[in-house]
């Protein structure tokens, strides 16, 4: 940023560039600092930190905006398949006791021919 300078003697401005070297400058060459100087530099210096602020506080709005969509995305996603899992858990379970009451069945009915041929010999030879 140029600004520029009066000097009180002749009032031929001079052009600074950059913010602090300005204020030097501007000290060295008259010894005493022309206040209106400053405190313009200094609103304008304001002026440009408020507008990079509002331009990160937009970004950052926008930056959680999208993070916020992406987890409510992962959350739904995440709930669909905990209560597809569920259905799937209900499904695999009964059919885990089905299996196990077909198991039992057999098992009884092994252990029920094997008392059966005991008791009875005979039919186990007419089997054979």
């Amino acid at each position: 940023m140029t600004r520029l300078f009066y000097r009180h003697t002749n009032r031929e401005p001079i052009a600074f560039t950059g913010k602090h070297r300005a204020k030097s400058k501007v000290r060295e060459l008259h010894g005493n600092v022309n206040l209106a100087l400053i405190v313009d530099q200094k609103d304008a210096r304001i002026k440009i930190l408020e507008a990079e602020l509002l331009h990160y506080r937009e970004m950052v709005d926008s930056m959680v905006y999208q993070r916020t969509e992406l987890l409510v995305r992962r959350i739904d996603i995440l709930e669909h398949s905990n209560s597809r899992l569920g259905e799937n858990y209900h499904k695999i379970h009964q059919m885990y006791l089905d299996l196990m009451v077909k198991t039992q069945l057999y098992e009884a009915e092994m252990h029920l021919r094997l008392l059966e041929n005991e008791m009875n010999p005979q039919n186990e030879t007419n089997a054979i």
